[in-house]
């Protein structure tokens, strides 16, 4: 018995026709071509997060910096309204509102605590850390005074 078709290929050999001379290449099956693009895709919107977060983080920076440190000549004040932050902040940013303690050791007697109030915003990545941290004013406790990138086991 002879097969009818003697150019074509037995199907468990998943093998593709080439011309003579050359090496038979494989066949890809579906499903290591659907795990071979699922991780092109995964790998491009990995890059795109970090881009975009990295982008967004630099530009918020960068508008929160312009605006503390701008003078209002009328009022002669530095800085900006807590509600006017959000106008400042580019993307998709984490927002936490915190109030921690801090302890100043005077020249001569007991620590001093007291405590502050921050406003922090970060940016999702998985490689990096993006975050800044707002401090506010002493005297007016709704004015953003401070604008300070976050660098994990420095000044977190």
């Amino acid at each position: 018995m002879e097969n009818s078709q003697p150019n074509k290929p037995a199907d468990d050999q998943h093998v593709s026709k080439t011309s003579a001379g050359e090496k038979p290449l494989r066949k890809r099956w579906l499903m290591e071509r659907v795990v071979v693009w699922l991780g092109i895709l995964l790998l491009i919107g990995i890059a795109f997060l970090e881009g975009s977060s990295r982008n967004q983080y630099e530009t918020s920076f960068k508008a929160l910096q312009t605006a503390i440190n701008a003078r209002d000549e009328k009022l002669r004040t530095v800085g900006i309204p807590v509600g006017d932050v959000g106008k400042h902040i580019k993307g998709f940013a984490f927002h936490s509102d915190k109030i921690e303690e801090e302890s100043t050791t005077p020249v001569r007697g007991e620590p001093v605590i007291t405590k502050k109030r921050y406003v922090r915003y970060q940016w999702p990545s998985l490689f990096r850390h993006y975050e800044v941290k707002l401090g506010f004013s002493n005297t007016d406790k709704d004015q953003v005074v401070t604008v300070d990138p976050v660098i994990p086991g420095i000044n977190n």
